[in-house]
């Protein structure tokens, strides 16, 4: 196995009666990968647009091409544009809260997510499938109990149920061969 990523990535989702989703963050805090290092905020408010709040546009792709499109939250079947922000990303990352915020020129993302550290669940997916390729992911997730968004882009509908993970201890491992 070699490591592809090593890092935390928390997120929240919206979801209408349906349980379809109708928007969703991903933040990813990278302490080491094979693009480099930093932060990432990655919001979707629906339909085919995608925000990325980073100081780095390389290391925003490298996390919005090669992971978060491949998960179901952030699904669209039709073309999807991303919006590049250029910002530092102020981060607080802890099992029981994560506080995450993000100014750029004409954008701003502010998320509050706080969860239950008393509630730890390991997680392995050997065979995590990531569009045309699979590769193991481990991490301990911590179940989000209420969180708080102030943004100045659309923002989810008011009636959307939500969810969220705050996903600490992240390795994403490529296999070996």
């Amino acid at each position: 196995m070699s490591p592809v990523l090593v890092g935390s990535n928390p997120g929240l989702v919206w979801r209408d009666a349906e349980e379809k989703p109708t928007a969703a963050v991903s933040i990813w805090d990278v302490e080491w990968s094979i693009r480099g290092s930093g932060r990432c905020l990655l919001y979707w408010p629906g339909e085919g647009e995608v925000h990325a709040f980073a100081t780095s546009r390389e290391l925003s792709d490298f996390l919005w091409e090669e992971f978060t499109c491949h998960f179901p939250e952030f699904r669209w079947p039709g073309p999807r544009v991303v919006h590049f922000h250029a910002c530092d990303v102020a981060l607080v990352l802890r099992p029981d809260r994560v506080i995450a915020t993000a100014a750029g020129s004409d954008a701003e993302l502010h998320v509050e997510m706080y969860g239950e550290a008393s509630n730890p669940r390991p997680v392995r997916v050997v065979d995590f499938p990531l569009g045309d390729r699979r590769l193991e992911l481990r991490n301990v997730l911590f179940p989000v109990t209420d969180h708080r968004l102030r943004i100045s882009l659309p923002a989810p509908s008011s009636g959307a149920d939500s969810d969220g993970f705050i996903a600490l201890a992240e390795v994403w491992l490529r296999p070996s061969g």
